[in-house]
């Protein structure tokens, strides 16, 4: 979570030093927080590596409601947390929060 221009320092810093850098990240899921996109473009240029293994979740019917997600396929797989009643439709935002702070800690 580095703007392009600190991460610009960093890379010519490393480079410098002979220093070896790992970026680790999704480009889709953050967005960066000053100028420009650069992890998104280092790894659109460079040969990125991507973990496609879910080991979060352990159920088979979860995975593939994240792989859902992580394709853009959003409505598909928050249905399936629908389906198992894992979701809350409410209200307002305050309802919701209210929800989440009774539930909170709860076995």
């Amino acid at each position: 979570m580095v703007g392009s221009k600190q991460l610009g320092r960093v890379l010519d810093t490393a480079h410098q030093s002979g220093a070896k850098v790992v970026l680790i990240g999704d480009a889709k899921q953050l967005v960066a927080i000053e100028a420009g996109a650069g992890f998104r473009t280092i790894s659109e240029r460079v040969d990125a590596q991507e973990l496609t293994e879910i080991r979060r979740q352990h159920a088979g019917w979860s995975r593939q409601a994240s792989r859902e997600i992580a394709r853009g396929d959003v409505r598909r797989g928050l249905d399936a947390y629908q389906e198992r009643g894992h979701t809350q439709m409410l209200a307002s935002r305050d309802e919701a929060r209210g929800a989440l702070m009774s539930a909170w800690g709860r076995p």
